[in-house]
């Protein structure tokens, strides 16, 4: 699972290669099954669950396969030199998608997913912060973009 961030939310406004700026900012924004604390939570072809040290993501579909409301990804984000857990949603409507496919004999799923994040907020305070920022004169706001793909998942846990 990987945030991309939009350009204007990036260093130089995303012209470093993004391993650079991962040097720069001293983190990565993704995590994976090796990442300290992976946990899998819940996974059908409607949900996924997937956490890690700081990062909780939960992504939603609604009986037409759209990504639901429910969706969020909670992440560890530096501020002004300290740590805070934002909190971002999607869109209403949202943008992305879950696919998943179950494995041929097996209960296991195999997947991936994109979803766009518009509206983040302080995860303790629940106060809306203007991130990602606005890009200038008035275009729209550009999103956090989180994907990613899995597999060999087992049906249901939790």
């Amino acid at each position: 699972m990987q945030v991309v961030r939009p350009r204007i939310a990036r260093p130089l406004f995303g012209i470093l290669p993004t391993e650079l700026e991962e040097k720069l900012r001293g983190d990565s924004e993704r995590f994976d099954h090796a990442s300290r604390g992976a946990e899998i939570g819940s996974v059908a072809p409607d949900r996924l669950e997937l956490s890690a040290d700081g990062w909780d993501l939960a992504i939603e579909t609604d009986e037409t396969g759209r990504v639901a409301p429910g969706t969020r990804l909670v992440f560890p984000f530096a501020v002004g030199g300290r740590q805070v857990s934002l909190r971002c949603r999607p869109a209403d409507p949202a943008i992305g998608y879950l696919r998943t496919a179950t494995r041929a004999d097996s209960d296991e799923l195999d997947g991936r997913f994109l979803v766009e994040l518009i509206t983040c907020e302080n995860a303790r305070t629940g106060k809306t912060i203007d991130w990602p920022p606005a890009p200038p004169l008035g275009l729209p706001p550009a999103p956090l973009t989180v994907r990613g793909s899995f597999e060999g998942l087992p049906h249901g846990l939790r």
